[in-house]
Formats: C-alpha cells, sequence, structure tokens
C-alpha cells in the first residue's frame, strides 16, 4: 500500500488573517512585534521566495484594503524591532511601502470606478489572488505611461545589479522607480520598454509563464507615445540640472538648449546600434545579439522621429503628431519581426524574462 504524502499545514500567521478577514479576530488584539518576529523568521526560511513576494501572499487573505494598509503601517512601526539590522529593517520598510501603494490604488479603483477584479488566474494554485489584483492595476483600462516607465527602470536596475527575480516581483516593486530613470539613453530605454509591455501584457492576458513572443507593433500607439513623453520629460529634467550648472556656458540654457542637448545624446546611441547592423555575421555582432533585438531597434527608430517631432514643435500649441497616418519609414530589420519577446537569457547588455514557476 503506497504511503500517502503528508500535509504540510499553513503557517499559524496565516490562521490569523484569515480569521481577521472573517471577522473573529480584531487587528488591535493581535500582538503584532511577536508576529512579525515569527514572519521575519519564515522569510528568512522561504529562500526561493523573495521577501516582498512572501508579504504580498500573505496579505491577499485580507479582502478589505483598508485593514491590509493598517496592517502594513504597523509592521512598518515595528520593523526596527523585529529585524536583525537596520539595514534589513529599512529595507522592508520600503519593500512595504510598495504594496501600500499598491493597495491604495486597488482601493480606489475598486470604490472610486467601480473596477471588478479580473477572474484571469482563478485556477493558479499559489497566489492567483494576489496575480489577479496585480492584473487589474496593470489593465489596458487603468495602466498610465508612468508606470511603463517605472516598470522599466526597475526591470533595467534589478538585471544591473545581478538579480533575477521572478517575473511578479517587478510589478511589486516598480512603484520606487518614479519620476526616476535607472537608464539614461535610447538603447536602454528601448529595450526595458518593450520588455516591460511584453511582461505586462504576459500579466493581463494570463500568459504570465509563457515566452509567447511579442512584437513592435503589439504595442498600442498612444500607450507607446505616452511612455516616450515619459521618458522625454525625465531626460530633460536631468538635462536641465546639468547645463543650469555648467558655468561654461555664456548665457542661461533654454527649453531649445535642453532639446537639442538632448536629441545630440540620444542620436549618437542611435546611430551606433544602427550602425553596428552593417556587421552582421561578426563575432563581435553574434556576441550582442539576443532575441529580440530587432523590435528594440524598431523602438529606438520611432522614439527618434517622435522626439525629432517633439524638438521641432516645443514652440506650437500642438502637442501631439497625428498619429493616425504618423509612420515611420525603413526596412533594415524586416524579416526578424518573428522574433517578438522570445528572449533566452538576462544580462546587462541584452534583453530577457527570467520567469520562476513558484
Amino acid at each position: 500500500m503506497n504511503k500517502q504524502p503528508e500535509q504540510i499545514e499553513d503557517p499559524h500567521e496565516l490562521d490569523i488573517l484569515r480569521a481577521i478577514n472573517r471577522g473573529e479576530q480584531k487587528i488591535a488584539d493581535v500582538d503584532w512585534q511577536s508576529y512579525l518576529s515569527h514572519l521575519v523568521m519564515l522569510i528568512h526560511l522561504m529562500k526561493e521566495f523573495s521577501p516582498i513576494g512572501v508579504v504580498w501572499t500573505f496579505l491577499n487573505e485580507i479582502d478589505d484594503f483598508t485593514k491590509r494598509m493598517d496592517i502594513l503601517g504597523r509592521w512598518q512601526d515595528l520593523a526596527p524591532k523585529c529585524f536583525p539590522s537596520k539595514e534589513a529593517a529599512d529595507a522592508f520598510i520600503s519593500n512595504m511601502a510598495c504594496l501600500v501603494r499598491i493597495n491604495i490604488r486597488l482601493r480606489a479603483l475598486i470604490i472610486q470606478h467601480g473596477a471588478q477584479i479580473p477572474n484571469t488566474y482563478d485556477r493558479v494554485d499559489i497566489g492567483g489572488k494576489g496575480l489577479n489584483e496585480i492584473a487589474l492595476v496593470w489593465s489596458d483600462k487603468f495602466v498610465h505611461s508612468r508606470d511603463i516607465v517605472a516598470l522599466a527602470s526597475e526591470i533595467h536596475a534589478t538585471i544591473q545589479s545581478g538579480e533575477k527575480d521572478p517575473l511578479i516581483e517587478y510589478f511589486l516593486y516598480s512603484s520606487r522607480q518614479y519620476d526616476q530613470l535607472s537608464f539614461d539613453n535610447v538603447y536602454d530605454f528601448s529595450r526595458n520598454i518593450f520588455l516591460a509591455e511584453s511582461f505586462r501584457q504576459y500579466l493581463v492576458t494570463g500568459k504570465m509563464y509563457t515566452s509567447d513572443p511579442m512584437g513592435f507593433a503589439d504595442i498600442k500607439r498612444r500607450l507607446r507615445n505616452e511612455c516616450f513623453d515619459e521618458y522625454i520629460r525625465l531626460r530633460l529634467a536631468q538635462i536641465k540640472e546639468e547645463m543650469d550648472e555648467d558655468n561654461t556656458l555664456l548665457l542661461d540654457p533654454t527649453i531649445d538648449d535642453y532639446y537639442n542637448r538632448l536629441y545630440e545624446e540620444e542620436y549618437s546611441i542611435y546611430n551606433r546600434e544602427t550602425m553596428f547592423e552593417n556587421f552582421r555575421g561578426s563575432l563581435a555582432y553574434n556576441d550582442r545579439w539576443y532575441n529580440g533585438r530587432p523590435e528594440v531597434l524598431e523602438m529606438m527608430k520611432y522614439f527618434m522621429e517622435y522626439l525629432k517631432w517633439k524638438k521641432d514643435n516645443i514652440h506650437t500649441s500642438d502637442s501631439q503628431p497625428h498619429q493616425s497616418i504618423y509612420h515611420v519609414q525603413g526596412d533594415y530589420i524586416a524579416g526578424d519581426k518573428h522574433v517578438g519577446a522570445h528572449i533566452d537569457n538576462v544580462a546587462p547588455n541584452a534583453i530577457g524574462a527570467q520567469i520562476n514557476k513558484n
């Protein structure tokens, strides 16, 4: 007779949250310092999961977003007493701030906009509820270009640091990248914005654990151009700060100067990457090749045309091109459209999807 596998009981900490959700336990009556100390030990033991992923899974036991934020606030306050070092406590507090922002947004979408959480991941055994909630925030109806650019920065920063997070972690962490960039050129922007939008579409369509290819034309034109605008805004802010502090200039720089500097810097990167296409077949080219590069080059091409249009029209009242007829010419990557976002590895000079099926 075959021996039945031993059933692993859920942690007591999950039972407490479930009791709160059912109204059987009051938040104020829980010994949260003891609770968080045990949660920290659990996080340490569950090395295959990131701390923010563990906490997000636990929080999903609570349906009320206000209660979630109450609990998160208590954990942030108690973190210095429950972590072995100030650095660890500060990192946890920062991570919890990301989850607070997600829950504030979820509450607003559901209460103010009447949004319904999708059932995309109802058949996922672990984490389905959390995936559905994130899918709502990042859905076509509610996502903003600011979100996509922040997600792209989070992906780039994580890859540059040598980390390899499960796909969902990028979405949980991304809000810490608002109003800043972890890259400063059109090439890094293009490959990470393409990757970010690929990941977003995988999430909202229920393909989180697949690598179906996505092409450049699969990105909605309006969202793409709004991401261009967000990147331009942030890069102009960087350039303005640099030029305003440059005492070698004769006169105070103007908005035209900022745009000209931006265009010159981005064009040099764009020109470098497009010129490199002339060396196809060489060992150097093969070393830099990755699945998805043709789509990245296409993104760069469109961005440079868009930036040129913005630069030439900064003093006009019109703020958007006639997008219905706007089309970038050129076919130097024709024939490679099928590559899409089917990406093999993650490296500082490439783009890639590292997906953990936990």
